[in-house]
């Protein structure tokens, strides 16, 4: 088919966005093919000759990009929409661009001229979409080059275009935050009501108020001058969301300035008394909120209409009371007292987000007075009919740090507390997300309180045989981790045991042994605990203090013969019982602590009591990050380096492994039906319908407690009558160092970058916009600045040489100077030494023989980098790398060998350098092509000319590759000419203008060869090396 048959057919049959949305909807079974096949379609028709086919095109193509595929085919088919005069066909390119260009858009530098021609059209809306479009896909470069333009449209006739501009002038701060004071005077005069260049036009204010507002919000010390002109806006805007950004502003502003919120009194009380509008409301009241909670009047204002608002019917009325009170809550929580009942109510709310709110409310309202009928307020509606298991997690955790805050510093009744936390565990979840918190949380309380020790392990000793924690689903809940704080208590405190031998049976049940791997370390760990005891109370079990002598042991007439039965109960044939089963156990850990556990009960009880003499003391939040390795600590030599030989040798015993695992298997199903058959005996006391078939093997004396709902076991236990003393001596290294955390809130980069600019002080005479140029002039000084573009591009990547565990080496060029030795490349390597312990001596790098170059530590001659580096430090040194001559390709790195000595031993290692021609080249000045044709040309009649056909992909453009070549090899524009670029460069030369040998000059056609596209490369320089890198660096940068 010819190209105008094609062009004919596209133009009759082609297919419009609303018969495309048509074919979509009635393919519903096979939705996907469709799609693929009209996206086909459109890449065909998109690079259609026929104008109207490709407008078409554009739009379905910008459809599909809203659906989530991909514009990226059609990037410089948008571009050439958007050059239509027609404006119908210039408004659906710019719309494309907008939705589908990004930063990384390559051809998103041929925008810039049709931006700036748009921007100057008599037609306002034309103007309109190009401010909408540079908005939309702005760049550092695209601000720079298009900053002036836009600042000259704020005096635009037309008011439409003076807001867009307005507006358009904040996304060019954010990308090019310079461009900021030069601007702002121009944006603050259009406030000034007796200035001259006033705007009057109320859209045009508003959008300078919501840019300053943004900028505010950044960085609201920078603009406290705006005040003055703001604060007579308040009674003069009647555009409510005007008002609301002014009202934004002073609530930045406030807390910068005392004086402000005195000044602000009357006219927010005002807005608030009288304005019917809830949104100007709010924003008075979460204004005081943040800036001015220390005007009495105000905030009493604002607490009562923030009452209003959390009473509201209005769910989001009532979500914006409740975080107006939060915010308002953390300068002046006792301003809120008042509302506390309010706030109770939000708790029974039905949505999710607004109880949220007020339990976060409720923690920062917490005191002395009301800790216990918070707490108890928010058990109570922990469990939800029908049932929300986030929401019962999220109270579990709240009711905790409520009672963490400052130390646990509300709390006199530890004894009530522990019975909220064993309540709290009870609760029955089938996802229970923090019963690691709860466990922690008991453990702390009990080792800080002694007090209560004799409750908590009364309490946790029965928790053993709770059938609602021994059967949960440990894949999906954490209630399990109860049992880590029941078996540690029940060892370190075993003297309040009622009965010690119970306890035991019940660390060491078979049901135990079917939970993770840490809760049997610690039943078997606190078995021991218990009878080691029995044999010899350590003195710390009988010198009671801080309360907890005031109560009398249980009496308990329990033997060592009696624990030792208990702990040691006869094997029923292949099924194992008490201490033995551990020490079969399939973790390691757990058989390790068995085994210790039952040496000492067998072989040795009176080494327990030794084990065992020293209480575990709490930890400072904070104190273990503190504590410094010993001098000499190694923690990076593995222990065992012939793992592979070990393991090999393993390999020997397979078949009494297997053995002893078909033993392990048939000893598991032993148990399997005697827990079935067990269960059918007392099924009367286990919970129904749990979805589990696992089941408790106990021994015969416990008798299995049903589970008693949370509400009738809170209301069993006293509510805070008791005052208990809580141990604030807690273990910390020297090096410890109390530190207050504080919440600061995250900065973006544009903000950090906005901190450094200074709106307030007087601009110099060198600061000012970049030259607005005309579309299709160009600038006079655009070849200095290429140059000084060069220059500044000189900073090169780091290159890795060596890394592994111990050491990390890294080499970066600073830059290359032709001397009379020869070449003189600056480079400073970086070596890091990752060993927690051992130093490195005497690094020396030398440059491998054979390859004409040497290494130079230029300020002591040699080729030392370092004396020593210190564990975990990096040593950075400027090295000099002589090349006599050029090498004879660049494509062979330069091989150096590192030597140093670390724990007395000689280490070498090879390293490689991969050379590239930017590192020997060097900024070059404008040429013309006058003087490219006469002297350079000229220069290089007998020099090597190579060249190369590079074939490039059809999404691939040489224009847009043209910009990396030119980075990347630091080469200069010389002249373009249709499909054919020449580009001139050279290396570091001792004189100021570089002489023949020096030179390179580049020629680039767009052409097809043997009908592959691609680009032809013809490369023409003295040294074939430099030759042959400039086509293998452009052939690897298309690829």
């Amino acid at each position: 088919m010819s190209d105008a048959t094609k062009t004919a057919s596209q133009i009759l049959f082609q297919n419009s966005l609303a018969e495309v949305v048509r074919k979509i909807r009635n393919s519903k079974k096979n939705e996907q093919d469709t799609i693929k096949q009209i996206l086909g379609e459109i890449k065909s028709e998109i690079s259609s000759p026929a104008l109207s086919v490709k407008v078409t095109a554009v739009v379905k193509a910008t459809y599909f990009a809203m659906l989530g595929y991909s514009a990226d085919y059609g990037a410089f088919n948008i571009i050439e929409v958007m050059a239509d005069s027609h404006f119908p066909n210039k408004r659906a390119g710019y719309v494309a661009a907008s939705l589908t260009f990004t930063e990384h858009t390559d051809v998103l530098l041929l925008a810039t001229a049709l931006l700036k021609r748009d921007m100057m059209s008599a037609n306002q809306y034309e103007v309109g979409l190009a401010l909408y479009c540079m908005s939309s896909v702005c760049t550092p470069d695209l601000a720079k080059d298009l900053v002036s333009d836009v600042v000259n449209l704020l005096n635009h006739q037309r008011a439409y275009v003076r807001k867009k501009a307005v507006l358009s002038l904040y996304k060019i701060f954010l990308q090019f935050p310079e461009a900021l004071r030069p601007t702002y005077p121009r944006l603050k005069e259009k406030l000034e009501d007796n200035g001259d260049r006033v705007d009057n036009d109320p859209a045009v204010r508003g959008a300078v108020v919501n840019v300053f507002c943004e900028l505010a919000r950044r960085n609201p010390a920078n603009f406290l001058n705006l005040a003055v002109p703001f604060f007579s806006m308040l009674s003069s805007v009647h555009n409510n969301w005007t008002l609301i950004k002014i009202i934004k502003v002073f609530g930045y502003f406030a807390p910068l300035e005392p004086r402000l919120g005195k000044k602000l009194v009357e006219p927010i009380t005002n807005l608030i008394t009288t304005t019917g509008a809830k949104s100007v409301q709010y924003e008075c009241i979460f204004a005081v909120a943040n800036g001015m909670s220390k005007v009495s009047s105000l905030t009493k204002l604002a607490a009562d209409k923030m009452k209003f608002f959390v009473e509201d019917p209005d769910q989001n009325l009532k979500y914006l009371g409740l975080d107006a009170m939060s915010r308002i809550m953390l300068e002046n929580p006792k301003l809120l007292s008042d509302q506390r009942d309010t706030i109770l109510t939000c708790l029974d709310d039905s949505d999710i987000t607004i109880r949220r709110k007020a339990l976060e409310l409720l923690k920062g309202m917490v005191s002395k007075k009301n800790m216990v009928s918070t707490i108890n307020s928010m058990f109570d509606r922990c469990v939800r009919t029908p049932p929300e298991e986030e929401w019962s997690n999220l109270v579990i955790l709240t009711i905790i740090e409520t009672a963490q805050t400052d130390d646990y510093m509300f709390v006199q009744d530890f004894e009530w507390y522990t019975g909220v936390l064993l309540d709290l565990c009870l609760i029955n979840l089938s996802t229970f997300k923090h019963g690691g918190v709860i466990e922690r949380e008991l453990v702390t309380v009990l080792t800080r309180v002694n007090a209560v020790r004799q409750f908590g392990v009364e309490a946790l000793s029965q928790m053993l045989s709770n059938s609602n924690v021994l059967n949960c689903d440990t894949t999906r809940s954490t209630q399990w981790e109860v049992l880590k704080a029941a078996a540690f208590v029940c060892g370190e405190y075993p003297y309040w045991l009622p009965n010690k031998r119970l306890t035991c049976q019940l660390l060491l049940s078979d049901r135990v042994a079917l939970l993770p791997a840490e809760v049997q370390v610690l039943c078997v760990g606190a078995a021991g605990k218990i009878f080691s005891y029995a044999v010899k109370p350590c003195q710390r079990h009988l010198n009671l203090t801080l309360g907890e002598e005031e109560s009398d042991l249980p009496v308990d007439a329990v033997t060592v013969d009696d624990l030792k039965m208990a702990l040691l109960p006869p094997d029923d044939g292949l099924l194992r019982k008490g201490l033995n089963l551990f020490c079969h156990s399939v973790f390691p850990d757990v058989q390790e602590r068995a085994q210790f556990v039952h040496h000492h009960v067998v072989k040795a009880p009176e080494l327990g009591p030794v084990f065992y003499e020293t209480e575990f003391a709490a930890i400072a939040a904070g104190a273990q990050e503190a504590v410094v390795p010993p001098e000499g600590l190694d923690l990076n030599t593995p222990f065992c380096d012939n793992i592979p030989a070990l393991v090999s040798d393993s390999e020997d015993s397979d078949d009494d492994e297997e053995e002893e695992r078909q033993v392990a298997a048939n000893r598991s199903e032993a148990v399997r039906r005697q827990d079935k058959q067990r269960r059918a005996d007392v099924s009367a006391f286990y919970i129904k319908d749990d979805g589990n078939d696992r089941s408790e093997d106990l021994p015969p004396v416990v008798r299995l407690d049903s589970l008693s709902s949370p509400q009738q076991l809170r209301n069993a236990r006293s509510a805070g009558k008791k005052v208990h003393q809580m141990s604030r001596d807690l273990s910390k290294p020297a090096a410890y160092v109390t530190t207050k955390r504080t919440k600061s809130p995250e900065e973006d980069e544009a903000t950090r970058r906005f901190r450094s600019i200074d709106v307030t002080k007087a601009l110099s005479a060198e600061e000012r916009l970049p030259e607005a140029t005309p579309y299709g002039k160009k600038r006079t000084a655009d070849a200095e600045e290429e140059a000084k573009r060069l220059a500044s591009s000189a900073q090169f990547d780091s290159v890795s040489l060596h890394e592994d565990k111990h050491l990390r080496i890294e080499l970066q060029v600073v830059e290359t100077k032709a001397k009379k030795e020869g070449l003189r490349m600056t480079f400073t390597i970086s070596i890091t030494n990752l060993s927690a312990t051992s130093s490195l001596y005497d690094v020396v790098l030398n440059a491998d023989e054979g390859q004409n170059v040497s290494v130079i530590n230029p300020e002591e001659s040699n080729s030392q980098v370092a004396e020593r580096v210190r564990n975990t430090v990096t040593s950075h040194r400027d090295m000099d790398l002589v090349f006599a001559t050029l090498p004879e390709t660049l494509s062979e790195p330069i091989r150096f060998t590192l030597t140093c000595t670390k724990e007395k031993k000689q280490l070498s290692l090879a390293l490689q350098f991969p050379l590239l021609l930017k590192y020997f080249a060097t900024p070059v000045p404008a040429t013309s092509s006058e003087e490219f044709n006469s002297k350079i040309l000229d220069s290089l009649k007998t020099a090597v000319c190579m060249s190369a056909h590079v074939p490039l992909s059809s999404k691939q453009k040489p224009l847009l590759l043209l910009p990396r070549i030119k980075s990347l090899l630091r080469l200069c524009s010389v002249d373009t000419f249709r499909d054919t670029v020449s580009l001139y460069g050279a290396i570091a030369s001792r004189t100021k203008h570089h002489n023949e040998q020096h030179h390179i000059a580049v020629v680039i056609r767009d052409e097809k060869v043997d009908g592959v596209s691609g680009i032809t490369v013809l490369v023409k320089s003295h040294h074939a090396c430099l030759a042959e890198a400039v086509i293998q660096e452009i052939a690897a940068l298309v690829a």
